[in-house]
């Protein structure tokens, strides 16, 4: 037990670290969604999954693209300790936060993307389906 409180105080410290790097290089409005993404994330692991995730207001939505690859990186260390990770863009919009042993296999990267390609349809058919039977059912 003592071994995983160490290393739950070993992750806070390094997340604090990162949070400091990233307040030296990014402006204040992107820090601001940066800190409201980064708190939602902490809640949302301290809950063990219990929350939900907390919505961005107009402003802080066309900030939120700006701001993405170091929320990743942020919660890859929470959630991993290691802050060795990479955001790579697998292409159509899809980023992904891999070690650097994945980041450097083109394979690897390609079955990833197309993993969520196939999710992606999965989810589209599944809400065509659904839409379906709400509109057959006059919902």
């Amino acid at each position: 037990m003592a071994d995983e409180d160490a290393g739950e105080v070993a992750r806070g410290e390094l997340l604090s670290l990162y949070i400091e790097s990233v307040r030296a290089r990014m402006d204040e409005a992107h820090f601001v969604v940066f800190l409201k993404a980064i708190r939602g994330l902490v809640d949302f692991a301290e809950s063990r999954g219990k929350l939900g995730v907390g919505e961005l207001d107009d402003g802080e939505e066309q900030l939120k693209g700006e701001v993405m690859t170091e929320v990743m990186q942020a919660a890859g260390i929470l959630v991993t300790g290691r802050m060795d990770h990479q955001v790579v863009d697998l292409g159509g919009g899809i980023l992904a936060l891999v070690t650097p042993e994945q980041a450097a296999d083109p394979a690897v990267l390609e079955r990833m993307r197309q993993n969520c390609i196939a999710s992606s349809r999965r989810r589209r058919e599944q809400a065509d389906t659904l839409d379906g039977i709400a509109e057959a059912s006059g919902l």
